[in-house]
This record gives C-alpha cells, structure tokens and sequence, in this order.
C-alpha cells in the first residue's frame, strides 16, 4: 500500500514535472519571441538612427551649399547688378553664367575684351574658395565643319579650354578648374530665340 501510495505520489508529482517543463519551454518560447522582438526593435532604431544622422548630414551640407552660394553671389554682387553674370541652381549645382555676348562670336573661340575682364574678375573671386569648378562650353545648334572644329562638341570644348586657360592666368590653380563641351545640346533657352 505504501508502496502504491508513494508510486501514485511519484506519477503526480511527474505530471507536475512535466507540467512544469511544459510551462518552461513555452517561456523560454516566450522569452526568445520577446528577445527576438527587442532585436529587432533595437535593429529598427538602429537603422532609424543612421538614417537620421544622415539626414542631419545632408542637412548640414545643403546648408553649406546655400551659405556659400549666398557668399558667392555677394563677392560677385556688382557684376550681377551689372548684368556681366547670373548666379543660379540648376540640377542641384551652383552655375555662374555669363552672357555669350560677351565672352565669343558665333563660331569663335578667341574671348571678347570683355569677355576678358569680366572672368578675370571671377577668377579672382573664386582662387579664394576651396572648391573645384568645372567650366562648360556650348554652342548655338548651326552646325560648324572647318579644318579646326569638326562639330560643334570641338567647339564647345575648344570654348571651355580658352575660358580655364584666363582662369588660371588669372589666379586660379590648375586643380580647381577642369573644361567640359556641351555643344548644343545643354541649351540655356531654346535656339529660336536670341
């Protein structure tokens, strides 16, 4: 009787362990959902948190960007009152436009006297920024065909070269200006007008 009294005692009390063990595994189940989630929270703000500092970065740099625009634009301030060149954005990069009027002839690439001044002047301003510029040639769209320019992208080129050149004669280091040739398909306006 003893014997089945502790047998009975022993079965339930394994019932219970298992029970137990039951209880265990579905925490430790629990436990490991709970932790997957909090990593994968914490993965979230982690990745919420790069994004952010990011973000800041880029603010921090558009800010930069529209500081020294504003700067250029008064260093430049009397020749745009002038009218000898245009300070603008287009496609997320500062341009400095000056007039084809004064810079070459149709089909030319030797820089107008006034032409002259008015880059001598810019150059001045821009030997003082710690920034790389890149000067671009274009060119109305009446073909050009001549021993010297075959299209107009040698033109266009040819117009870039001629402008870095007075840069550089004119403060500029080599390593902060390059040429690129648009010809005519980088149009200011469209080439029915003046």
């Amino acid at each position: 009787q003893e014997n089945a009294k502790l047998q009975k005692e022993a079965d339930g009390l394994g019932l219970q362990i298992l029970d137990l063990k039951k209880q265990l595994d579905n925490l430790q189940a629990y436990g490991k959902g709970k932790a997957d989630e909090a990593g994968q929270l914490a993965a979230g703000m982690e990745n919420l948190q790069k994004r952010l500092d990011e973000l800041e970065r880029q603010k921090k740099a558009a800010e930069a960007r529209a500081a020294m625009f504003r700067q250029l634009a008064e260093k430049l301030r009397s020749m745009v009152d002038a009218g000898q060149i245009k300070v603008t954005v287009r496609n997320g990069r500062m341009l400095l436009v000056l007039p084809n009027d004064i810079l070459f002839d149709s089909g030319k690439t030797e820089l107008k006297p006034e032409g002259k001044d008015a880059l001598a002047k810019v150059a001045k301003v821009l030997a003082t920024m710690d920034r790389r510029f890149l000067v671009a040639g274009h060119t109305d769209n009446l073909p050009i065909k001549t021993k010297k320019f075959q299209s107009n992208w040698e033109l266009s080129t040819q117009r870039a070269l001629e402008v870095v050149r007075l840069l550089i004669d004119n403060g500029m280091k080599p390593s902060q200006v390059g040429a690129a040739g648009y010809a005519e398909y980088d149009p200011a306006a469209y080439n029915a007008t003046a």
